[in-house]
């Protein structure tokens, strides 16, 4: 379970500490650093939170399907 946070953490930290090193990475590189700039770097809280949340939205329908899928599969493998 602490799989979920850890990964988020490494998707916004890892690219944030790779950026003064190289020019391939850009501060919208990821969407939770872009969601990071709009908040701090603009000022955008309002804009921040609009993302961020449609962020969340989107991984719970993905997360949502995932699950549906797996279930489906496993139903399918015990039935034979």
């Amino acid at each position: 379970m602490e799989q979920g946070p850890i990964a988020t953490l490494q998707v916004f930290n890892e690219p944030t500490t790779l950026k003064p090193l190289t020019n391939s990475v850009s501060e919208t590189w990821s969407p939770l650093m872009k969601v990071y700039g709009d908040a701090f770097r603009n000022g955008d809280i309002h804009a921040a939170a609009a993302e961020a949340t449609i962020i969340a939205f989107a991984t719970l329908l993905l997360s949502f399907g995932f699950l549906r899928a797996a279930n489906r599969r496993q139903k399918q493998e015990t039935a034979r």
